[in-house]
């Protein structure tokens, strides 16, 4: 099975549409949204009703929450409280209870998906580089471990299990959208699984 993970949307639609064709055209078979279809984006309705007509799996984003009154904003800057407000504004109560009813976390084809990171997921802490990992990777038990942010594809290795920074697609705080594929293979030299990320 073949499986395009998607994240950090932002209610960028032409993003999102650019990233469904990409999709498409490598052959997934399921879409995996890992959170964020909504924020700072100025198509935040029609991105979470392409997301639910086409997404497999959906996580709740922190900012998925933050418009729903799951997870405050105190620690949002003011130009995401801002976008914060102005979506609730524009989304109809059945996007929010979407988007309210969407899980922290996903378990299933050999890997554990996440938003942030296993640790906590409710309370939205981010792995920023190999110092912080050993705290995230005890909390889980599957051999990956994907999460979206932050924002450059990267690879964490510990304890001989992984974890998957899959980048952002509409919105990506270090920049250009960077749109990863993860893909389970075996590496000759060490005879064990690893993650490859291959822009699309």
């Amino acid at each position: 099975m073949r499986i395009a993970i998607l994240s950090d949307i932002h209610g960028n639609l032409e993003a999102l549409n650019a990233v469904l064709v990409a999709a498409e055209r490598l052959g997934a078979d399921q879409i995996f949204s890992l959170g964020d279809i909504v924020g700072y984006g100025p198509d935040p309705g029609a991105c979470v009703a392409l997301v639910r007509r086409t997404a497999t799996v959906s996580l709740l984003g922190n900012h998925d929450a933050a418009v729903t009154g799951v997870a405050p904003i105190d620690d949002f800057n003011d130009f995401a409280r801002w976008a914060v407000e102005w979506t609730v504004s524009v989304l109809t109560p059945e996007d929010r209870a979407y988007l309210a009813s969407l899980p922290y976390t996903f378990s299933g084809h050999g890997f554990l998906a996440v938003h942030a990171s296993p640790l906590e997921p409710g309370s939205w802490h981010y792995v920023h580089g190999l110092a912080d990992a050993p705290e995230h990777f005890e909390r889980f038990r599957e051999r990956i471990c994907l999460w979206a942010t932050p924002t450059a594809p990267s690879l964490s290795l510990c304890r001989r299990v992984e974890g998957c920074s899959l980048g952002e697609d509409g919105a990506p705080a270090g920049g250009a959208p960077v749109p990863g594929e993860c893909r389970e293979r075996r590496s000759a030299a060490r005879q064990r699984p690893a993650c490859r990320l291959r822009p699309v």
